[in-house]
């Protein structure tokens, strides 16, 4: 199927059926990309349906599970970058006597490795959380099916993880 018949039939079914317009109301603005993701990665949502509107309204909720996740990811980047930034700027103000204000020519790698090794473990989101970026229940939402008691339990896990990955 070509992704502008696809994205036309979307639009079709979202003005003819009220259901189908609640269900698609959330991505009205990304048919295309919701379109061209269905039949690269979401494949296995649509199950090689891409002509059933029920396979389609089902997998909206996969591809903005998908968007929140590459947001978090986004976002865990640049909040990485900004503490690189601010122990920079603390380090140069330091005169090497005051350890809370002097830093390491390697801790901008520190950080980067320490991110790095969260997200290869536990994901992005996890990063994204254990850098302020997103709340505990966010977190819960996109990994752990809701459940604060799972997530909690992951989120000290992947800090001891972290911990025992530091010291040895």
């Amino acid at each position: 199927m070509h992704p502008d018949c696809a994205v036309s039939r979307l639009e079709t079914w979202s003005k003819l059926d009220p259901i189908a317009a609640q269900a698609f109301a959330p991505v009205r603005n990304y048919f295309y990309d919701l379109v061209v993701w269905g039949m690269t990665d979401g494949e296995k949502y649509l199950c090689y349906r891409w002509d059933e509107k029920e396979a389609w309204m089902k997998a909206v909720s996969h591809y903005l599970r998908l968007r929140r996740i590459e947001k978090a990811k986004t976002a865990s980047a640049v909040e990485a970058e900004k503490l690189t930034y601010i122990i920079h700027a603390r380090g140069s103000n330091g005169t090497g006597s005051n350890a809370g204000k002097t830093t390491y020519p390697d801790s901008n790698l520190w950080v980067r490795e320490c991110c790095n090794y969260i997200t290869k473990q536990f994901g992005d989101a996890m990063t994204a959380y254990l850098l302020d970026i997103i709340d505990l229940f966010d977190l819960a939402k996109l990994c752990y099916s809701g459940d604060i008691i799972k997530t909690k339990e992951a989120v000290a896990f992947a800090r001891s993880d972290l911990k025992r990955w530091c010291f040895g």
